[in-house]
């Protein structure tokens, strides 16, 4: 999620939309990842609840890095609540670990994401649909075969590939080195 000045000075004025339209992705991959299957459906309205709450203190914010981190903390607590005002007693106990580490770890771990997304955007098309095929339907390297019509080795090349294509995007990120290691292998 991208907050720059320029942003910050027309929401501060009460231009909503393009700033909406620029964090709300973003936060709603944070609140569906978060909330987890069960309670995904209520991502909408953490994020829009929180982006609200913001609207309300635009003025208050000096810095993007201020707006965006309350943006977070937002989001965050909307998340607490939900567990709770739910009673799920099991899944709110579950989450305490998150709930202890959050909201700099989440922020930190969201930030790293969209990095991630925004590079497999980049991709080129067959790489992105290896990804796709993947990482988000699931699917095994057998089946990704049938459906491209090529052998199971072509697709553990092409697999190969992508993953080093996102590791030279990051060459001189150690730490999105080692995250894309621990995410896509």
């Amino acid at each position: 999620m991208r907050i720059d000045v320029n942003m910050m000075e027309h929401f501060q004025k009460g231009d909503m939309e393009s700033f909406y339209l620029d964090v709300y992705p973003s936060l709603l991959r944070y609140a569906t990842r978060v909330l987890g299957e069960d309670q995904a459906f209520m991502a909408e309205d953490c994020v829009q609840e929180a982006v609200f709450k913001v609207y309300q203190k635009r003025t208050r914010f000096n810095k993007p890095i201020e707006m965006k981190a309350y943006l977070f903390s937002a989001v965050h607590n909307e998340i607490v609540d939900i567990f709770r005002k739910n009673d799920r007693q099991e899944q709110y106990a579950s989450s305490q670990e998150w709930v202890e580490n959050s909201p700099i770890d989440s922020f930190l771990l969201q930030e790293t994401l969209d990095l991630l997304y925004q590079a497999i955007r980049q991709l080129p098309d067959d790489l992105r649909e290896i990804y796709e095929m993947t990482y988000e339907r699931r699917l095994k390297g057998h089946e990704i075969a049938a459906v491209l019509n090529v052998s199971t080795t072509t697709v553990a090349r092409q697999k190969s590939r992508l993953i080093d294509t996102l590791r030279q995007q990051f060459k001189k990120n150690d730490l999105m080195q080692l995250l894309i290691t621990m995410i896509l292998v």
